[in-house]
């Protein structure tokens, strides 16, 4: 089963869903800054 978290760009402040990787690293889809997992909202 696949499962998602609710993660918040720290430059633009909006909320996405993503599937959870083992990378701790992420993308914003909106601006594009690259980000390290450091709180998850909802998992």
């Amino acid at each position: 089963m696949v499962e998602f978290q609710v993660l918040r760009c720290s430059k633009c402040k909006t909320f996405q869903v993503m599937q959870v990787t083992k990378s701790p690293k992420w993308k914003c889809k909106l601006c594009a800054e690259k980000q390290s997992l450091i709180k998850v909202v909802v998992d």
